[in-house]
């Protein structure tokens, strides 16, 4: 228990305050207000003045309607009146919270786990748990492969978590694995990075940190752990301090320097305006997996409303999308392009219309679903280099996942498109590859999909023939 703790706790008690009371006046939720009583949790330094503020008028305006200003005096040991009572509040909370900081410097906050049943709750559960009490953006530092986590079941940031602040987290890669592709590890770290589209992750090549197995949230705590020769987790220490956990990160940053980047992660802004996107279509021979929808040969009437709200964003979006509409007229005619499209994706758009071209969310109208098909069709009878290649994801369980990152691949470059987050706050729009060895994997995965059973190839004749023949079922869902 901290001094701050426990003044929390009496004042709760003595102005006969609910947790759920406190928790709608300060937004936090109650588990968050309760470890702060009986846990020994801190708020985040950058909060507690307003947190602080908010407490003080709920216990002032409680103490003065209940009429126990005398009684509180003799029991805090305070002298107030009711004008100075707030004040008065706030003081005493600010300086319990001081106390509590200092206590902390002094005393390390240690905790060690051996047990497999304690070290798999921690990381699935506890872990997450004390970055959400942390309340603010968030640097993680982890120089264990991730991987290794999957393979021995523990989640480390559980799948559609959604915090409610930014984190970024800097992680290893086994680059060895990646070469030989162990256990479909390509396949793992899509699927990893699907399920986590809420988090920032920078992916590393691990080996200049191999021996150091810590996991380091900046200013808050250290995790260290120790493992067999087969790098699973037999045990971990926990530290929360502040001082020794940035003391450690001094020791393990020059394990994340640049020229060791094999994956970055992208804010919209940041990618849309780098000329990348540019770039990519500058060279040839493309593999596409789109999870949501269809943002490719667009008809003219599209164009003309995405061109509209790109403006209406900024200048520069709308020279970006312009210059994108022009480059792509120019390699639909005369590249080769294979396209993965997921069934039940195709199915959606084919509804309700939904696509994101580049930075841009856009709803296609019925009229312009099937103006889409149209000059789809024409554009594959003027080049025959393209093929659709449809995955039947819902008869295999490999991609049951609610896929939501699409690859845009050539063999130059490979970025990943996050399609879920214009539906939900925070997270990376985008990840750029920066590893020769994730693009040959990437080109062997994309190209192993075309022998499964559940892949179905069209050139441009058999798309053709299926929309003559499906063409006054296809538009009357369209029309629904």
């Amino acid at each position: 228990m901290t001094a701050y703790g426990n003044l929390l706790k009496a004042l709760i008690d003595f102005s006969d305050s609910k947790l759920s009371f406190i928790s709608e006046k300060t937004g936090y939720d109650v588990s968050y207000i309760s470890k702060w009583c009986t846990q020994g949790r801190l708020p985040a330094s950058k909060a507690v003045p307003q947190i602080n503020h908010i407490l003080a008028e709920c216990f002032s305006h409680e103490i003065i309607r209940q009429h126990t200003l005398i009684h509180f005096m003799k029991t805090f040991s305070v002298q107030a009146t009711e004008e100075s009572l707030e004040t008065v509040l706030y003081e005493l909370l600010r300086n319990a919270y001081d106390m509590s900081c200092q206590g902390r410097s002094d005393t390390l906050n240690l905790r060690f786990l051996s047990k497999q049943k304690e070290i798999t709750q921690f990381f699935n559960q506890i872990f997450p748990e004390m970055l959400d009490n942390y309340q603010e953006p968030l640097e993680i530092f982890c120089t264990l492969e991730i991987c290794s986590f999957i393979r021995d079941g523990l989640e480390i940031f559980p799948a559609d978590w959604n915090p409610a602040f930014d984190i970024h987290v800097k992680m290893a890669l086994d680059t060895e694995a990646l070469t030989n592709d162990k256990d479909d590890y390509m396949k793992e770290l899509y699927y990893f990075i699907n399920s986590r589209n809420y988090i920032y992750f920078d992916f590393y090549d691990m080996l200049p940190a191999y021996a150091m197995n810590v996991i380091i949230v900046k200013n808050h705590l250290t995790i260290l752990c120790v493992l067999n020769e087969n790098r699973k987790i037999l045990a971990v220490t926990i530290i929360e301090d502040r001082v020794q956990s940035n003391e450690m990160l001094r020791h393990a940053m020059p394990s994340f320097k640049n020229p060791k980047l094999l994956l970055k992660s992208f804010c919209l802004n940041d990618f849309c305006l780098n000329n990348y996107y540019l770039n990519f279509y500058m060279k040839d021979n493309f593999k596409i997996l789109l999870t949501k929808g269809f943002e490719f040969f667009l008809p003219e009437i599209s164009w003309t409303s995405i061109l509209k709200m790109a403006s209406c964003q900024s200048r520069k979006y709308f020279s970006l999308i312009n210059q994108i509409r022009i480059t792509w007229e120019e390699i639909f005619e005369k590249s080769t392009i294979e396209f993965f499209l997921l069934k039940s994706a195709l199915y959606k758009y084919i509804e309700n219309g939904e696509i994101i071209f580049a930075c841009i969310s856009y709803t296609m109208t019925p009229e312009e679903r099937i103006l889409h098909i149209k000059n789809t069709l024409d554009i594959l009878k003027k080049n025959p280099n393209i093929r659709f290649y449809i995955i039947d994801d819902e008869s295999t369980p490999m991609f049951r996942r609610n896929l939501r990152t699409s690859l845009y691949y050539n063999k130059a470059k490979l970025f990943l498109k996050n399609t879920g987050l214009p539906h939900k706050n925070g997270g990376p729009m985008y990840y750029t590859v920066h590893s020769k060895q994730i693009l040959k994997r990437t080109e062997i995965f994309l190209d192993s999909l075309k022998s499964e059973p559940y892949c179905y190839a069209y050139n441009s004749e058999d798309v053709q023939n299926f929309y003559e023949k499906y063409q006054s079922l296809i538009e009357r869902m369209i029309n629904l």
